[in-house]
Parts: structure tokens; sequence; C-alpha cells
């Protein structure tokens, strides 16, 4: 007989979501249930893109045979998702990044909007353990200062979760070693059963950054040399370390019941405790484990019977293993009718460390909801070292279906730490099925909206393709009222219409800035309309009712259109919009004065009533006697106006009316002549900020008119579309509402449904890693190749010691000319032998010769030595030597030493020439076709080829455009190797194709930084050629005398006779001009010189490209004029920086705080151009003159079309406007 639980019921805590990531690929639960029941396992090599030391991993004895258990995008993060700027990404430990994206995850499969989290109680319980991303980033090149304290805190990762959701409940991180996620769930329901949180995110993560953990621990003998785990075996040699992260959301029953959130487990006890003064720190207390297990049944209110099955720790180790197998023998064996089952996740994905037993607990929940048990891989024979006698425990030798038991399934889970803590849960199957279980609700023949959004617009098609597919067979419904309440909603938005039929996208776009009104035509009404909507929606049915219950007499056309138009904004108003003005035009005027609060709905009936019985008044009657218009007056008379609630626009008057306008009975008088025009209304309501204009009538007459008078600037909207069918127009008209950014209330649009799981947010990633650096030597010369540099005692020279890795350098590995092997490219030799020349003032190389290719393994490192000699005769010598450093695997060695190329290097640059590389009349574009047969001919990959834009050709002339993808890193290069590699495999190659840049003569760099250049090559004979290179302001970057191309060769190492050694000053070298960069220094604008308008919009393109810079984002057309800099981005420290920035351009005197009080970009530039104007003392003699007077907005005013094109211009418009506005580009 069960006990009772020793917590109330009021106090049983559920898990109502869960999100995780493993190895192995593993990016669900589904995934990771998936996994375990295919008996798959998820150990790869060591990871090559993290910079490991792989050697050091291989040596004598390999450390876990090379394997481990990763993520497969451990890097990759969705910065601008979470509103954090590419520069702070870098700086944070991918723990904290993991965890941001995994919790809003696990909130959306809670069927919980992540937003709604903010200003609650919500507690957020972090376990994390390895911190080690402080090591990988040291040194890094990468501008990690005012970042890495918070970036690589643990107490942060808890306190940045709590910040971007909102919550103000307990943020704890907790490091107990292996047992910290699974002591953080149990802190987290001790929380929510005393009421100090209403609800919690428990969890952890892991990711380890450097190799120290299999190093240390391998040298102890803990790792299993096959790599991989066989826990509770015989055949156990070691556990595998292996990365992942999990959240589980956790609320008291009562509240998840009583939310709808779907149950899928209860927790029904939980335990920590430590193994106090045991036989050694670091060996496992047996007693103490069975302490934690009694403890953890105690707070459940179960006896050790009442449990089927434990997800031990189960590390696989000799010695662990026992020790719980004993534990739990002990703990559980009491009255046990059929054996304890044990079974361990980590055979399938490792020792995930600190994110051990939230994993564990995640598929233990899902054993539970499926009742089919995993087995453990390649058990063989049971651990010889424990008593499995008396059948009181059992490993799960294979997939095994949940014992029927007659009562609720039971599981406990258990997690132990280096530490000594240890912790144990106990888990219960939630009674009845759970909302995600239970029949679907029913569906009919009915549409349902489906609202989907993202923050961007490749995200909103991902997320709509993955909506499309996942929907399948589910109730319309349940999916439309999990979209509505479960889904936070952004800027990039679609409304799909579900049918029987299937689904149609009726709306995609961006919400706009404006307001909305509504406009009440003037046409009426056919017989019968809004009989469809009332049979569909009960609100439309109630307010035709109401209106007919108040008429006296036919009323005409005049009070069917109003009927209808009252019944249609009710059903608007039911579905939460609220217009912040109105107008009409005839009858629909009637309908404005009303939902205004002008005139109840009985006086709006009777002043229609009397309309139709007065007829039409011209204005320019004579006087003379008129008892219709006695009646009408007499009626009117007897009618309350009331001041209206909601501004009734008038177009005749230009503005709103007054109370005792609508007061006014010959208002009221209906004239001869056409129905009045809408349009004039819409001037006034778009000129006082409405962007969005609702039509509330029988069909698109009014929509139609103000849409042709004012184009693009505005949305309009028809409620109907006249004869078609009327539930699909108007669920139309709620989908463009929707997305234009008028506030709705989805979840009553839907209706009634369940809460189901359905795809999350589709996170867009970029890779934010340490950029290898010099290890923080004091010669480190900040060249991502070249390294950090060493005096050479006696010698009078320098040696630069650095790394090629392939896999920081994708481009690399794209170069594979004949087909082989990935090589270093000559340009790369060519550039790092400039770079070191700077550091002894020389400017140029005066002859350049590469030897043979230089082979980069993709899993390996390549050491560079280079060698720069002591002056002899104003020039000096150089040498780069290259070995290999191996992979890392076992069995792979390095080589010795090699020559890759000799130099001279000396001063005295030439000035650049003149504009060479301008395309002359007569070049012929290269076709994509041709230019793709060159880049294949030259060995080049996707990656590599995709940097050449375009191409032209004449006679002997060869004209290139390469550009640089925004996630290349180029910081420490003079000019980024790739650009130079990719505009010479674009010039058509003669004979073979095997002749490579073998040597190169004058070469001199003018500029540094670019990331798009054009490139002029010149074949002055058969196997010599002479380039230019510009960049996009045409202004030189480098040029080469002449390159001679051959097929490499051994080259002798040169020597010289020293002068006197010296050390001058490095070369200053101009930044080159980038894409989209706007300000003097890169379009020759200078914006503090411009006047009035031109000012205005010259700063906003400034302020966007200085804070692009400041954020590391690729230009400023990923900066939005109108957003927050906050959402943006930005905090304290890049704010003042941006703010010292323009301090700085435009000489004014400002304080660190402004971006915080002119929160987004182009207020901060229109405080700007104020504060410059206030400096100038009023325009300046040349001063643009403002425009005449006339029905636009006045240019630089909030309502200049052209600012708002500027607000979110790309790079290559904003080049256009500048162009077009101020004459200069």
């Amino acid at each position: 007989m069960t006990q009772t639980p020793a917590t109330p019921v009021d106090d049983q805590v559920a898990i109502v979501g869960m999100a995780c990531r493993a190895p192995g690929g593993v990016r669900s639960p589904q995934d990771l249930r998936e996994l375990t029941l295919s008996r798959g396992e998820a150990f790869s090599a060591f990871p090559t893109d993290r910079g490991w030391d792989l050697s050091a991993l291989s040596g004598d004895q390999p450390v876990a045979n090379g394997r481990g258990g990763f993520l497969d995008d451990a890097a990759g993060f969705d910065a601008g998702f979470f509103g954090i700027s590419p520069r702070e990404a870098v700086a944070m430990d991918p723990q904290q990044r993991q965890l941001l994206e995994v919790s809003w995850e696990a909130l959306e499969r809670a069927a919980i909007d992540p937003r709604t989290l903010r200003g609650t109680d919500a507690g957020v319980f972090v376990g994390l353990h390895g911190q080690d991303y402080a090591v990988a980033a040291h040194g890094s090149r990468d501008d990690l200062v005012g970042h890495a304290m918070t970036g690589m805190s643990g107490a942060v990762a808890s306190g940045r979760l709590a910040y971007v959701l909102g919550c103000g409940g307990p943020a704890v991180t907790l490091d107990t070693a292996s047992s910290s996620s699974l002591v953080a769930l149990h802190y987290a329901v001790r929380s929510l059963r005393s009421g100090e949180c209403s609800l919690a995110l428990a969890g952890g993560a892991s990711v380890m950054s450097t190799e120290s953990g299999f190093l240390g621990y391998g040298r102890q003998g803990g790792l299993s040399p096959s790599g991989r785990p066989v826990p509770f075996s015989d055949d156990a040699d070691g556990t595998v370390w292996g990365e992942g992260v999990g959240l589980l959301v956790l609320e008291r029953l009562a509240d998840a019941r009583r939310h709808g959130h779907p149950v899928l487990a209860v927790v029904r006890g939980t335990a920590v405790n430590q193994d106090g003064a045991s036989d050694g720190l670091t060996v496992p207390s047996g007693a103490a484990q069975e302490r934690v297990v009694a403890r953890a049944l105690d707070d459940a209110g179960l006896r050790p019977a009442d449990v089927d099955v434990v997800e031990a720790h189960g590390t696989g180790t000799r010695v662990g293993d026992p020790v719980e197998v004993t534990a739990l023998r002990a703990a559980y064996g009491a009255g046990r009718e059929r054996p304890l089952l044990l079974g361990s996740v980590k055979s399938h994905v490792g020792h995930l460390q600190a994110a051990a037993g939230v994993i564990s607990v995640i598929a233990t929940v899902l054993a539970i909801r499926t009742g089919v048990l995993p087995g453990l891989r390649r058990l063989g024979t049971p651990t010889t070292r424990a008593d499995w006698s008396g059948e009181l425990l059992e490993p799960l030798a294979r997939t095994t279906d949940w014992p029927d038991t007659g009562r609720p399934r039971r599981a406990g889970v258990s997690s132990f730490g280096v530490s000594g803590t240890n912790a144990h849960v106990v888990l219960e199957q939630a009674a009845g099925p759970g909302p995600v279980d239970g029949a679907q609700a029913p569906d009919d023949d009915r549409l349902v909206p489906w609202a989907v959004s993202a923050r961007t617009a490749t995200a909103l098609q991902t997320a709509v393709e993955q909506l499309r597919g996942a929907a399948a067979g589910r109730s319309r419904r349940d999916v439309g009222h999990t979209l509505a309440v479960g889904r936070a909603t952004f800027d990039h938005r679609a409304m799909l219409l579900a049918g029987p039929q299937g689904t149609v996208e009726v709306a995609r776009g961006r919400v706009g800035d404006g307001e909305t009104a509504l406009l009440f035509g003037g046409r009426a009404a056919p017989a019968g309309a809004g009989r469809e909507l009332a049979e569909r929606f009960p609100v439309v049915a109630t307010a035709l009712d109401g209106v007919h219950a108040h008429r006296h007499s036919d009323g005409g056309d005049e009070t069917a259109t109003f009927a209808l138009q009252v019944a249609l904004y009710r059903l608007w108003e039911s579905w939460g919009v609220t217009p912040r003005r109105v107008a009409g035009s005839a009858v629909g005027e009637v309908a404005a004065a009303h939902v205004a609060g002008v005139l109840s709905l009985a006086d709006a009936t009777a002043l229609l009533e009397a309309r139709a019985l007065l007829g039409e008044r011209p204005a320019d009657r004579a006087a003379g006697p008129d008892p219709e218009l006695d009646r009408f007056r007499a009626t009117f008379a007897g009618l309350r106006f009331a001041p209206p609630r909601i501004p009734v626009v008038c177009g005749a008057a230009g503005r709103a009316a007054t109370a005792d306008e609508l007061a006014d009975p010959d208002r009221w008088v209906p004239r001869p002549g056409p129905v009045a025009d809408p349009v004039a209304a819409a001037r006034v309501l778009h000129a006082d900020g409405v962007e969005t204009f609702l039509e509330i009538g029988p069909d698109a007459t009014a929509s139609a008119a103000v849409r042709t008078a004012l184009g693009e600037r505005v949305t309009t909207v028809p409620t109907l579309r006249g004869g078609g069918d009327e539930v699909t127009s108007v669920l139309t008209a709620l989908g463009r509402l929707h997305v234009a950014g008028t506030p709705v209330d989805l979840t009553a649009a839907v209706g009634d449904g369940r809460r189901v799981e359905l795809p999350g947010y589709p996170f867009e990633h970029r890779t934010y890693w340490p950029a290898p650096g010099d290890g923080g030597r004091t010669g480190a010369t900040g060249h991502p190749l070249l390294g950090a540099r060493d005096d050479l005692a006696g010698a009078g020279g320098l040696l630069f010691s650095g790394r090629v890795p392939a896999r920081a350098h994708p481009w690399i590995a794209d170069h594979r000319p004949g087909g082989g092997g990935a090589t270093l490219p000559v340009p790369a030799l060519v550039e790092l032998v400039l770079r070191a020349a700077d550091e002894v003032g020389c400017d140029r190389i005066d002859d350049l010769r590469a030897g043979d290719p230089l082979p980069v393994d993709e899993h390996g490192t390549v050491e560079l030595q280079t060698w720069l000699g002591a002056a002899n005769a104003g020039r000096r010598v150089v040498t780069v030597h290259s070995r290999t450093a191996g992979t890392g695997q076992p069995g792979a060695e390095g080589s010795g030493w090699e020559l890759r190329a000799r130099a001279t290097v000396s001063r005295g640059a030439p000035a650049a020439g003149g504009d060479g590389s301008d395309l002359p009349d007569g070049a012929v574009p290269l076709t994509p076709a041709a230019l793709g047969e060159r880049l294949d001919g030259a060995g080049f990959g996707p990656d590599l080829a995709g940097l050449v834009g375009a191409g032209w050709e004449l006679d002997d002339d060869t004209w290139v455009e390469v550009t640089l993808p925004p996630d290349v890193d180029r910081a420490g290069f003079g000019l980024h190797p790739a650009l130079l590699t990719a505009a010479l495999g674009a010039v058509g190659r003669r004979g073979d194709g095997s002749e490579v840049p073998a040597r190169w003569r004058d070469v001199a760099l003018h500029a540094e930084g670019a990331s798009a250049v054009r490139v002029r090559i010149t074949r002055t004979d058969g196997s010599t050629l002479r380039l230019e290179a510009v960049d996009v302001a045409g202004a030189p970057v480098l040029t080469v005398g002449a390159i001679e191309l051959g097929r490499g060769r051994t080259v002798p190492v040169p020597s010289a006779v020293p002068d006197a050694p010296d050390r001058p000053a490095r070369p200053v070298r101009r930044a080159a001009a980038l894409p989209g960069a706007s300000g003097a220094g890169a379009t020759g604008v200078d914006v503090v010189a411009l006047t009035g308008p031109h000012r205005r919009r010259g700063l906003r393109m400034l302020v966007r490209a200085e804070a692009a810079d400041v954020l590391g984002l690729s230009g400023p057309d990923e900066v939005l004029g109108r957003a927050r800099f906050k959402e943006q981005g930005f905090e304290s420290l890049t704010g003042a920086e941006l703010v010292n920035r323009m301090a700085a351009r435009t000489g004014l005197a400002l304080q660190p705080g402004l971006v915080f009080d002119h929160p987004t970009p182009d207020l901060l530039a229109g405080h700007l151009a104020d504060e410059l104007d206030a400096r100038d003392d009023g325009p300046a003699p040349d001063a643009v003159p403002d425009p005449a007077p006339g029905p636009g907005p006045e240019p630089g005013s909030p309502d200049d079309p052209l600012d708002s094109e500027i607000a979110d211009a790309s790079l290559d418009r904003l080049m256009d406007i500048i162009d077009a506005e101020i004459g200069v580009a």
C-alpha cells in the first residue's frame, strides 16, 4: 500500500517543459529518446575547431582513444535574438550561450510564452562545473575587455537567464561537480514548495572549452581507453567525458493544472547530502549514497518497493559502479516483489558532467511517459565486483517495457559529484493523461488562424516551414491555440489559415511603427451581409440582434449597413483591436460616432431612421417650410450626444471633430451626390501618425481609394471584400493587421484549445570562439599567422613563431590546387612577410620566392617560423619555415622544418598609381559559368570561390571584385589573404593550370583592413602578371610590380651581413574604405559640415555605421535606426564607446549615458543634430534652403519617407541616398 506523500498534494511539483542538447546531434528530448531506443551512441573524435593541442592528447598513451561526447555546434549562437552584440557574444562562455537558447526552447515546449515571465517571481537554478573558457580566451586577438567579467562568470550564467527573461525570483548557480544540475533541481523544488517562486527553470550545462579535463582525468586513469563507457559491466574500463545542456520548467502541480500546462511528470521527492569524512575526498561513499536515497524516499512519502527503476549515476568506472550498486541494493532492496531495474543514459552519450543529472531526468521522464526503458549499451556480463544476488537489482540489458504494477510509474535518478555532494530525485507519472497525450480537440471545417513570428525574415521562413511539417495530423485549433498563448511575438510575422484542405499563407511582413485607425465606409451593404460571420462568431450575431432590437421602422439600406458595421466592430473589439482614431463617411460616420461613444446604439439607430425619412437635402436649398426637416430636427433634439472617447476625424475639416460639431443637426442631414471620399480623412490620419487603416464595411472600396492615394506608405485592410467568403475575409484581415503590428488578441481569435508541443524558435547561429592569439607573449604581433616575436641574441634579427590551424581559416581548407589536399595559398606567405617587415619599419617586398606548396591538414596545425634578418644596405632577408605539429590522432606524427619562402624587404614603397582599377569602356563581363569554371580549375572550394562577386576582361587585363563575408575575421591582417587568393583564381590559366604565383616583386600595401576590393590583373607576358587592388572608394590598397607564375621549388636560404641594429617605427597606413561605411573617412562626407536635413540624414548614417563597428557587426545595415540600442546588443560599456566615437566625430562634449537618454540610433542622431545646430547658432551660409511648404512631411522630420527608408536601408541603398541627396558618394 502506497504511503501518503510527505508534502501536501498542492505543493507537489510538476515538470511542464524540457529541452536539451547532447552529443550525437541531439537537440531535443525526442532526439535523445530516438538515440537511446535505437541503442545508438554519440561519441566522436576530439573537436578540431577549438584550438585544442591535439598532439598533447595523443601522446604515447592516447586519452580516451581520442574520443568523447561533443555537441555538434558548441560555438554556435544566435546573439542577435537575445540582443547581444557579436563582440560580447565571443566573450561569453558557450555554456551561458547554450543555456540562453535552451531555456527559451524549454519554455516554448511547455507552451509558455517566455516573455510572460517578465516581472514575475520565476526562479533560475543552474548547475555548472567546468568554466575553462577563460583559459581558451586567454591571449585571443578578440577584444574581450569589458565583457569577460560577466561573460565568463558562473554566477552570471543564472543571472543572465533571469535578466533576459525578466525573472524576479531567486537566480542561483551551483557547482557540486557532476551532481550540479540535480542539486539545482533539488533547490528549485524547495523554492517552489516554499512559495519563494511560482515557476522555476532548473538544469545545467557543460561545454569543454579546453582539453584540460581529458588530460587531467586521463592521467589519473579514469577515462576509458576504448572511448566507450559500459556502466555496470564487467568490461567497464572508465568513463568518457561528454558535453550537454538541459533545462526543466517546473511549477507547483496545482498551478500547472490551473494554467493548462502539460504535466510531463511529477517530482515526488528530492534529497541532497555529502560524503563527509569518507575514505578519500574523491572516493565515492556508498553509505552516503544509501542515505541520500532514503531521504528522497522519505521526502516523497514512498517505500523502496514503490519505485520501479533507477536512472543511475553509472559512470562506467571499476570503482564507482560497484559502490553505487551496493548502495542502491541497500536503499531499495527492502520489501521488493520484483527487481529494481537499473539504467544509465551515460552508456549512450557519455558523462556530461554538470549536465549529467538533468539529462538523466529528461531521459527518465521520457521513459515514464512512453512506458519503454532503454537498455544499457554493450552491457555483457554485469560487474562481478557487485552483489546481484536475490534478484533485488537488475541492469537493463535490453530495451524493456515498463513493468505493469497497477500504480503510477516511478523512478529514481542519482547523481554524485567528485566533491562528495550527492543528489537523488524520485519522479512519478502524472495522474491521468497529460494535455499533450489526451484526445485532440475536435476539428470541424472551420478555418483557424496560425500566427508565426521571428526576429528575422530568414528565421520566419524556417519557422513557417517547420510548422507546416510538424502540424500534420494535429488538431488545427490546438496548434493555433498553442501558437497564440505559447510563443513570443516578434517583428517579422506571417499568418496562415488552416482548414480541412490544408494551410494557406495570407499575410507576411514586418511590423510598422504607426498607429491604426478605423475607416467606416459609406457603401450600402448587400442583403444578407454578415450572415456567415454570425453563424461562426456569436459576438457578431449578438451585435446584429442588438441593432435590430432598436429599430422602429425599416430604416433602409443605411440601417442594414450600420448594423453590419457595428457587428464587425464588435468582432474586432472582441479580438483586442482598440483604435486610437476613427473616421467615416455617410452612414459610416454614424457608425464611427457610435463606436467612439458619441451616440448610444439606440440613438444611433434612431438617427439613421430619421435620416431615411428625411431623404437628401441640398445644402443650398431655398428657405421655406420643410415639414420633413422639422420632424428630423425634432427627433434629433431627443438624442443624447456625449463627448467622443475616441477622436472622430473629419476629412473636410482636416482634424478631429469637436463635441459641439458632432452634436450639430446640420452635420447629419443627408446630402445628394456621391458618398464622401474617405481619402481626405485618411490623409489627415496619416499626417497624425496612422499607417494602418482597417476598413469596416461590406467591401474594400475605401481601402482601394486610400491605397491609391497614399501608396506604399500605408497598409489598408478591408474587413470584407464583397462577394467572397466572409470568414476567410475577416481572418485574412486579422492576419494582415497582426503582421502590420496592430495589437490583436490571438487567443480570442483562435478560441479554446490545448497546449501541444510544436517546433521551437529556429535560432540562426553564427560561430563565436576566441580567435587564436599569441599566447600572451610579450612580443605578440596580433597577426593570425605570424604569431609572437622574439629578439634573437647576437644575430640582430627577429624570429616570429606562429600556427596555421586550418579549422580556424576555412579559406585555407578550401584551397586545393590540382584537386589535392589543402595548401596554404602563396598570398598568405606574401601578406605574412609584409607584416613581419612592418615590425622593423620596412614597407615593401623587393623580391619574394615561394617554395613547394605548404600542405595543411584540416585536423592538425602547421607551425610557422618567420626569420627576419638584420639590415644589410637597407634591406633585410626574410625566410619562412614550416613543420606539421600532428593531428592529435593516435599514430599521427609531426615533421621537420621545411623552407617555404625567402624574401628581401626594404623601406620606401613607391606611391600608389592612379585609377588603373577603373573599368574602361569595352570591358566584357565574365559570365558566372566562366568564373565558376576558372575557380574550379584553380581548385577552390565553395567558400573561397564564393568570395568572387564579378569579373571583366579586356585584352590582357582582368578585373575582379572580391568580398569577405561578415563572419570572416580580418582582424590582424593587413590585407586578408583570401581576397588576393580568390582574385588570382579568377584569372584565366594557361597550360595545365598547375602554375602558382611563385615569385613576387615590388609589393607594397597602401591601406589596411579592407573587406572588399576590386583587383586589376594585367598579363604582361605569358607567365608574368601585374596587380593593383583598390577599396570600395577607389583608393589603392595593394600594388604588385610583377608576379611570376611557376610550379614552386625549394629556395636556398640567403646570407646577409648585418648593419647596425635599429628599431624603426612600424609603417603607418590608412584604413581601407569598407562597404556601406559612412562618415568622412569612408565616403568623403563630413556630416558636421553639412546643414539642415542633409546633416540629420548624414548623422543617422554615421551613428549606424559607428554602432555596427562597436558591436562587431558586418556593417550598418545590421543596425536598425528605430530599434532601441539595448535590443540591438548595447549595454553600458559599448554605449559609452559609441558616445566617445560620436564625440570625436562631431567635436561635441557628450555624456556617456547619452544612448540611454536617446535610446535609438535615429533619436541619438537627432539629438546630435540639435546640438550641432545650437553650436552653429543658426544655419550656416551654405545651408540647403528649406523646401517650400507642401502636402508632404518636412525633410528630416519623423514623417519624412526618405528618413523612414534610411532607418532600415541596405548598404547599397545608403550609398545611393548619399549620392542623390548630398551629391557625394
